[in-house]
């Protein structure tokens, strides 16, 4: 037996062999031994091994410092955001004071399925009410037309969007409002040298404010500005919240059901022009790629009781009490628009009760005991000499439509240049146009005051 193993290690490969694997099955019991006598590790439910490294500092060392999570630093929230489509799910409007007292159970027969409100805007004093705004919320929602809200913004920082999301959140508690809170962002009178960034940042304020708060969240602004880059960085905008998208150029709805464009609406405003039953003179029309779902009111106490409704069409009358009388003749109309039926005429001479005057150009008189309205700057307080009619010679095709400059135009004394400069006229800032001329002038109303401009120079109130 030793003869057969002393043979069988001369042969050289088995010599090769077994002084290999001697030291491998050596190594491989030792690594076995020693796992078997280490502890077993465990691991806690919902900790990660990131949390448990942070838990861990060197000895002596202090914690490492949190940073606090502002609205800037914090996680965005999550938005269970709905994911528009390209199909027409409902058709609506949106309307402010400029539409007066809304009828809204002849808006409702006549196929309206969601309006979108303006509750407020910012100017340089702050944010304000429309004053039509609860009306319009407790008349939609009692004919059963659901509503969202939209407020016209002045904020150029977060800290000025968040300030203006807290304001509109206070005022929405008490209603149902089952489309989206929306950030209305329109480029006439704001600083254009901000970066797109910074806008994006400051709409994203507004907008999570108004996520964290329970509601749908929306930016509206036009079309042709959210895909400019140097304006919007809308990507950001869709990754959380809804696009409401405005654009009037044709093709436009119903030829087309979606607008050119690449950006994922879920809202197109396709006209500022829209007719519906219960509402005297143009309305924005929109339709919605988003069926929304109806919600209740999150705080059913928190609402005004009761509001009054807006008197008349497009008017917020200050309280006078004078008499007057027409500086030559003046139609008298059931309402204060041009559209308003004729329900009789002021001549010169006869003079009746004027009991208010709006902001835009209108005034309320008595009629046998019941109101009618008439242009202001047609009336006078006292009879004068035979007044001189600066538009002799032009003819006015009656018209009632807001109008701005599409830069800036001179607002005359008449329909000449070579008449007195009223006031400058910028783009952004709103008149009405009571005429369109013949001769390429219009006919507007500047406080009460009847102004001439070059028709050219101005453009539709969008």
């Amino acid at each position: 037996m030793k003869q057969f193993i002393q043979s069988l290690w001369s042969q050289r490969p088995w010599r090769i062999c077994i002084a290999v694997f001697i030291p491998c099955l050596a190594a491989a019991l030792i690594l076995t031994v020693i796992l078997l006598l280490l502890p077993p590790a465990t691991e806690e439910v919902g900790q990660s091994p990131t949390e448990d490294t942070q838990s861990v500092t060197a000895q002596g060392e202090e914690p490492l410092p949190t940073v606090p999570q502002t609205a800037e630093t914090a996680e965005p929230p999550e938005t269970g955001k709905k994911e528009p489509s390209k199909t027409v799910l409902a058709h609506g409007i949106d309307v402010s004071k400029w539409q007066g007292r809304i009828d809204w159970a002849k808006v409702q027969a006549d196929g309206v399925e969601f309006a979108m409100i303006r509750l407020g805007f910012a100017d340089d004093d702050g944010c304000g009410e429309d004053p039509n705004a609860y009306y319009n919320l407790q008349e939609a929602e009692k004919y059963g037309v659901p509503v969202g809200v939209y407020f016209y913004s002045e904020a150029e920082s977060p800290a000025a969007a968040r300030a203006e999301a807290q304001w509109v959140l206070e005022r929405i508690g008490g209603y149902a409002i089952s489309l989206p809170v929306v950030l209305d962002w329109e480029s006439p009178g704001k600083d254009l040298t901000i970066s797109a960034a910074v806008r994006t940042d400051t709409a994203l304020s507004f907008l999570r404010e108004v996520s964290r708060a329970g509601y749908d969240a929306m930016l509206y602004a036009p079309i042709s500005e959210l895909e400019d880059e140097n304006m919007w960085q809308a990507d950001r905008i869709v990754a959380e919240f809804h696009l409401w998208g405005a654009a009037y150029t044709a093709p436009v709805y119903p030829d087309v059901s979606f607008p050119s464009t690449d950006l994922p609406l879920s809202m197109w405003q396709y006209s500022d022009k829209g007719k519906v039953k219960g509402i005297s003179g143009n309305v924005d029309r929109n339709v919605s790629y988003v069926l929304w779902e109806k919600k209740e009111p999150k705080d059913p106490t928190a609402r005004p009781k009761d509001p009054s409704a807006p008197d008349g069409f497009k008017q917020v009358f200050a309280t006078v009490s004078k008499s007057v009388t027409a500086k030559i003749e003046v139609n008298l109309r059931a309402l204060p628009s041009m559209d308003g039926e004729v329900v009789g005429k002021l001549s010169r001479g006869t003079f009746l009760t004027c009991t208010g005057e709006s902001d835009m150009g209108w005034s309320r008189l008595l009629l046998n005991g019941q109101p009618v309205y008439a242009v202001t700057s047609y009336l006078t307080e006292q009879l004068q000499e035979e007044p001189h009619d600066p538009a002799a010679g032009h003819s006015f095709e009656k018209t009632s439509e807001l109008v701005t400059a599409k830069v800036e135009v001179n607002l005359r004394a008449a329909p000449t240049t070579d008449s007195e400069v009223v006031v400058l006229l910028k783009n952004g800032e709103y008149v009405e146009r009571i005429g369109i001329g013949d001769r390429g002038w219009d006919k507007l109303l500047y406080q009460g005051r009847e102004v001439f401009a070059v028709a050219s120079y101005l453009e539709v109130k969008r």
